[in-house]
């Protein structure tokens, strides 16, 4: 259950979102250098990064969930549930990838969206190995957004990664773009005549996140420069955060809530994080990474900062 957004200013894009889970999870920021072995593909062959990245990751480990690259390409995972996703063996010929490594491989290869898509047809993505060994291939759809403006959804369907949305600004969950897309042209219909405070949605699935994003999104103030961006991305995912206690899970004893707000620039290919317990919002870029040959790692302070009002500055 995640909600990721692009919020668009003059020349540039920031791409933000949720992160919802419902497991106790460790999560920190993460930068890749190039030259990186950060995973092998399906016929065991190392995957090396070929551009800087940074995102945000699990108990540290190398999959970068949402991130950025040093060309200011953006992108995002979100989960995305159907049967039967991803192919059951490899394409000959083809890069064979899991959906957990794919994001690490498109920022650490491409320097905008027209390059990836140029290259989809030659990515594969398999639950499966050469050996026939099954591998962990998480039900991800995958939204990016580049230095040009120009973003994409990719979904997994019929054995090829295809692009389903150009220039999308939402992405949620389960069900397919499209569907999302109907569901909120028929909820909102004229945006003009729609009354937001007594009809705008206030459930938490992924049908009703989208059309509150999409809306919350083309009504508010638009952003003059970076700094409103940063501060809109922020403010509009707020409404779409779930709390701790809100959401119990039928399956096991956890609540599912939002871990974590994090947001992307495509200018400066820098990234800011908010976390559930700590309203400060921590930002670095890659001229902040003092040895850029090694990875780095940052673990995200808890507990709430506060700023002390002194009496000499009232």
């Amino acid at each position: 259950m995640c909600t990721t957004i692009i919020v668009d200013y003059p020349n540039g894009s920031v791409m933000s979102r949720t992160l919802d889970f419902e497991r106790p999870l460790n999560y920190n920021m993460m930068y890749i250098p190039r030259g990186f072995h950060y995973a092998d593909d399906l016929t065991h062959k190392p995957m090396i990064s070929k551009y800087k990245m940074m995102g945000m990751c699990f108990s540290n480990k190398y999959p970068i969930k949402d991130g950025v690259n040093e060309h200011g390409l953006c992108g995002c995972t979100n989960m995305f549930i159907a049967n039967n996703l991803f192919s059951h063996k490899i394409v000959e010929g083809k890069l064979n990838t899991t959906s957990l490594d794919f994001m690490n491989y498109a920022l650490g290869n491409y320097k905008n969206v027209s390059e990836l898509l140029d290259d989809l047809e030659n990515i594969h993505l398999a639950d499966k190995d050469i050996d026939g060994n099954s591998v962990i291939c998480p039900d991800f759809h995958f939204m990016f957004v580049d230095r040009t403006g120009k973003s994409v959804v990719l979904e997994y369907k019929n054995n090829e990664l295809v692009c389903v949305c150009e220039n999308p600004k939402v992405m949620t969950n389960s069900p397919k773009y499209s569907t999302h897309v109907k569901r909120y042209e028929k909820s909102i219909g004229d945006i003009e005549s729609f009354n937001q405070i007594k009809n705008l949605t206030g459930a938490y699935d992924p049908v009703s996140r989208f059309i509150k994003a999409s809306f919350i999104l083309s009504t508010h103030k638009k952003a003059n420069n970076l700094n409103e961006a940063w501060s809109n991305a922020f403010s509009i995912l707020e409404p779409l955060k779930i709390t701790e206690g809100f959401f119990k899970n039928e399956c096991h004893d956890y609540y599912t809530f939002t871990r974590y707000i994090s947001a992307f620039d495509t200018q400066t290919a820098s990234m800011a994080v908010r976390t559930h317990t700590n309203t400060a919002v921590y930002k670095i870029s890659f001229e902040d990474i003092e040895n850029d040959d090694e990875i780095f790692s940052y673990y995200f302070p808890n507990e709430i900062e506060f700023k002390h009002i002194k009496k000499s500055e009232g």
